[in-house]
């Protein structure tokens, strides 16, 4: 699944950045603990299986490195003196 990661990547550019907030079951390797460890239908969860879709139009691509998959949110950073 790491190959077809890499390849989806290269296809479009990046990995759409919402995959990290799916529920799959994850590849258990460092680096792609981020990833689906599959693309098959899964029924447990809270979502429908038809917003599995969804994943992929998401507009903000991340970008793969080699510690894992880098994306941008936006967020405030709140600094305690």
């Amino acid at each position: 699944m790491q190959k077809v990661w890499e390849l989806i990547a290269l296809l479009k550019g990046g990995i759409p950045s919402a995959i990290i907030f799916v529920e799959d079951k994850r590849i258990a390797t460092r680096g792609w603990r981020w990833a689906p460890a599959s693309l098959l239908t899964v029924v447990e969860g809270i979502f429908q299986p038809d917003a599995r879709a969804l994943r992929w139009r998401d507009s903000k691509l991340g970008t793969l490195t080699r510690l894992g998959l880098g994306v941008n949110y936006p967020g405030y950073r709140i600094n305690m003196k």
